[in-house]
């Protein structure tokens, strides 16, 4: 597993150099000034430097070697090595596709007021779906360390506790992974507002996702 961990890091870290180096070019086609923030409505709200759009890929550049660092000097390195495989895996291409998101609005010429309809918001959220239904099928097989997982004081002190955590919060986001794909499903097949997905999607199931496997890890510290 060793040797299949180590090919896949070097074809995510060749990925994240072709990123870098195609999003390069692409910004040297743009404009100086191009619209760099767009809100919920896909509206242009503020135009920018176009360097802006190289951010995503020099962050993703430098987590790819940082997670394979931490992966190598980690606890329980054998039995986590698949499951930090598939995580690097997901995280890249989500990063590479919502960086792409991002640099089609950069290119899209729109200015301060005007309204994008670009018609693939939906992808994203099939996209992150897709991670979710992975990682929660994934998130079982986790063994205590302190880069991959739900991270808090009493799953880091309790095995028992980190094992029950990762066992539940694997079976939510199946759950909330599925309700995204759902989503994505209905903003693509019934042209749905997407603004109102996306809020309802951070305002309510993000927070869902986060702070519930947090509540109960903390419930069963004492396990």
């Amino acid at each position: 597993m060793k040797n299949t961990f180590n090919r896949i890091a070097a074809i995510v870290t060749a990925i994240t150099v072709i990123d870098l180096a195609a999003t390069i070019i692409f910004l040297l086609r743009l404009p100086d000034n191009v619209p760099v923030h767009f809100n919920f409505d896909l509206v242009c709200d503020k135009i920018g430097s176009k360097w802006n759009g190289i951010i995503p890929s020099i962050i993703m550049l430098l987590i790819v070697p940082i997670f394979i660092i931490t992966e190598r000097n980690g606890k329980n390195i054998e039995n986590n090595r698949k499951p930090f495989s598939i995580t690097l895996i997901l995280i890249t291409f989500l990063m590479v596709g919502v960086n792409w998101f991002m640099l089609a609005l950069m290119g899209s010429g729109a200015a301060i007021g005007d309204k994008m309809s670009i018609g693939f918001q939906w992808a994203i959220m099939l996209l992150v779906g897709f991670v979710l239904v992975t990682l929660g099928n994934y998130m079982p097989t986790v063994r205590q360390n302190k880069t991959l997982g739900i991270k808090l004081p009493w799953t880091l002190k309790n095995e028992k506790c980190w094992n029950l955590t990762h066992r539940f919060a694997g079976k939510l986001y199946v759950i909330g992974g599925l309700i995204t794909i759902a989503m994505a499903m209905a903003m693509k097949i019934w042209k749905f507002d997407s603004s109102v997905f996306f809020i309802v999607y951070i305002a309510v199931i993000m927070p869902i996702l986060i702070v519930i496997p947090f509540a109960y890890a903390y419930m069963h510290r004492n396990d």
